[in-house]
Order: structure tokens, then sequence, then C-alpha cells
């Protein structure tokens, strides 16, 4: 069926009902339901690996960051003579 061949939404409308009201059409309806449900359980499943897959990079990154970022502040402190820095000395760790 080509929405072209129909002259209106309700002639439309009315063919895909009268399709599903044959034994052949309410068994093919539920089997294409069926197979819509399998793949939106697997876009789900994949959406779910997606997210979490994105997580643990945000964690390793975040963790990286605050790795070099502790780095920095120690040897900031060691140059500094044991007090803490200030942004002036962050400043000149980065030239």
């Amino acid at each position: 069926m080509h929405r072209d061949a129909f002259a209106s939404d309700t002639a439309a409308l009315t063919a895909l009902f009268n399709k599903t009201q044959t034994s052949q059409g309410t068994v093919a309806a539920v089997q294409t339901l069926s197979e819509i449900n399998v793949a939106q359980v697997q876009q789900i499943q994949m959406l779910n690996d997606l997210i979490s897959t994105q997580n643990l990079a945000s964690s390793i990154y975040m963790a990286s960051q605050n790795a070099k970022d502790k780095a920095r502040f120690d040897a900031n402190t060691n140059l500094s003579g044991g007090r803490a820095p200030t942004r002036d000395d962050f400043g000149k760790s980065r030239l």
C-alpha cells in the first residue's frame, strides 16, 4: 500500500484497519509489533552500553585531571617553601 493510492486520511485509516481485521492481518500485525519490540529492546540495550561507556570515560578523564592538578599543587607547594600556593604560583608553573 502506498500513501498516494488513498483519497483521504480516512480512507487510508479504514484500509489499514480492515487489513488487520482478517486473521492473517491480525497475525501479521502482531508479528510486526513483536519485531518492533525486539528492535526497541536491542536499541535500549545499546543505549545503556553507550551511556555506561561514556560515564566510564568521563570518570577516567576527571581522575586524570585531578591527578594532574594534585601533582601541580604538590610541586608548587614544594617550590613555595611549604606554604600554600597562590594563583600566581600556578601561573608560573605553566610558563
